[in-house]
């Protein structure tokens, strides 16, 4: 490989692999595209894929092949699909101390969004520990009735709605009429249960 290739190889934004040349500038986190032959990251998760082309002169350069999102989970956190977790990292907590130390490591208590997000999440807790309750990051707290994700404001799906929602069948149902903070039951296959909010439990924080 020529020096003239070597430093367009090294401009193509970040960290590439081709045949045994290395470029390196943010290594910490590698990621191969699909096509095999090298790979680019930047510090917002966002993978590049390129392709290196020989023109006649023997000059390497860069062409964008395809974008497409990645994660990448700090140490610490666990990826499960496209997101990233960490279980009760510090002791079980009331449910407002759990969302209140989610947000001082720079996550949230977890929002569960799709059916396939929801799967993993149980599988996960059950092996954990199949018989705790883990809480997650919704309530209705502001608004009885109205559940919503902490994190976004966006209004949690209820059982009558067609669109995603993980609720055991009767919930959530406000017993005694002061459970306002959602949970995976283990009683309940870690389906959504609204529970009292001041009483610890393990918890799910998530990070973008």
């Amino acid at each position: 490989m020529t020096i003239e290739a070597m430093k367009v190889f090294e401009n193509c934004y970040g960290v590439y692999k081709f045949e045994q040349f290395y470029s390196r500038r943010d290594a910490g986190n590698n990621i191969l595209c699909e096509n095999g032959i090298e790979f680019v990251v930047n510090k917002t998760s966002s993978v590049v894929c390129n392709i290196l082309q020989e023109s006649t002169t023997g000059m390497m350069t860069c062409f964008e092949e395809s974008t497409s999102s990645v994660v990448i989970c700090d140490a610490g956190w666990v990826k499960l699909g496209n997101g990233c977790y960490m279980f009760t990292p510090d002791g079980t907590k009331h449910w407002t101390y759990a969302k209140t130390f989610c947000n001082g490591i720079g996550g949230y208590l977890a929002i569960i969004e799709t059916s396939e997000e929801d799967e993993l999440l149980k599988s996960h807790v059950a092996i954990i520990d199949p018989y705790k309750d883990y809480w997650i990051g919704g309530s209705d707290l502001a608004t009885e009735g109205v559940f919503i994700w902490e994190n976004t404001s966006a209004t949690v799906n209820l059982p009558t709605s067609t669109l995603f929602q993980g609720w055991e069948p009767g919930q959530p149902d406000n017993n005694d009429e002061n459970q306002h903070c959602m949970m995976l039951a283990y009683q309940r296959n870690f389906n959504w249960n609204d529970a009292k909010c001041d009483y610890p439990r393990d918890f799910v924080c998530e990070k973008n």
